[in-house]
């Protein structure tokens, strides 16, 4: 992706990203002198109040509109989505497709997570041939076989738009691992061979269900994930049961938003606490910065 923005971007050159986001966005898009225009997902209205899924966070099509102006370069869309875990609709994409052809924005589609979702999953490169001449698709061997350490990564484009990407990773890393690329793409046909995919799927799909378990429990409400392994809960209600029991204060600089997200690792064998205590809080900067409300992102693997 940083050879992507590299490639295209110009000192004041925006970029329109939708929070909240993969935090690695922003320093990628600020290297070549870009500046990040955000626009909010929506959490479902009742989303407080009970369970929803991650497929009601919504955008405001208008209000994206109104964020487009002649600097506008790139546009970064994610999905399926890191961290709330929603995949967006052929509905949602194609809207966002036409909006792209329309202004001449360049679509850099972070699809990272393409084979881990549980609803149908549209490519939004698919949708036109006028679309896809704007379409960049970024792909993540590491995400998908849970290799992250070898950083194999790949993009899909056409010829006008992949060779000055090319021209910029040269530049950047020079080359890639061998040994990996040629074990991905043994991976990628032994996998189509063997069903690891829908193995992949049911198996994170079984995880994310027996950890969901802790907030039925205790009666959370939480934004269940359509895709991978991460879900959204309101920090207000995991403040009250969690860090109060331990007798923790919190004193924030200003009122919660949702610049304060939550990251919750699966419980490792060393702890064996109560439903309740079941996850480590631990806070971060970065993963989204406008609306009223705080949210936690909770990730397993």
């Amino acid at each position: 992706m940083l050879s992507a923005f590299m490639a295209f971007l110009e000192p004041g050159d925006e970029v329109i990203v939708f929070e909240p986001f993969f935090d690695q966005y922003i320093s990628n898009i600020e290297m070549p002198g870009g500046k990040v225009v955000y626009v909010p997902m929506h959490p479902p209205k009742d989303g407080a109040t009970k369970t929803t899924s991650a497929g009601e966070w919504t955008i405001d099509m208008d209000e994206l509109e109104s964020k487009i102006t002649e600097k506008t370069r790139m546009i970064v869309l994610n999905s399926p989505h890191n961290p709330v875990g929603k995949v967006f609709s052929k509905d949602e994409l194609q809207a966002i497709g036409d909006m792209c052809v329309k202004h001449n924005i360049i679509i850099l589609s972070d699809e990272v997570y393409d084979r881990l979702y549980y609803v149908p999953f549209t490519r939004v490169a698919t949708l036109s041939p006028e679309i896809a001449k704007l379409t960049l698709t970024v792909g993540s061997a590491g995400k998908l076989f849970y290799a992250t350490g070898w950083r194999v990564g790949y993009l899909i484009g056409q010829e006008h738009l992949i060779k000055y990407v090319s021209a910029a990773h040269t530049r950047i890393c020079y080359s890639s691992v061998s040994p990996l690329q040629e074990a991905t793409a043994v991976a990628f046909e032994e996998a189509d061979k063997r069903g690891f995919w829908e193995e992949s799927k049911q198996e994170m799909k079984g995880k994310m269900d027996r950890f969901n378990q802790i907030w039925d429990e205790l009666g959370l409400p939480v934004s269940y994930p359509v895709q991978s392994s991460s879900l959204v809960l309101s920090l207000a209600d995991l403040f009250a049961l969690v860090l109060r029991p331990r007798r923790r204060l919190l004193r924030p600089r200003q009122p919660l938003q949702s610049q304060a997200t939550s990251r919750l690792p699966f419980p490792t064998p060393r702890r064996q606490p109560s439903a309740r205590l079941q996850a480590q809080l631990v806070l971060h900067q970065g993963a989204g910065r406008s609306g009223d409300s705080a949210y936690g992102v909770l990730y397993g693997g």
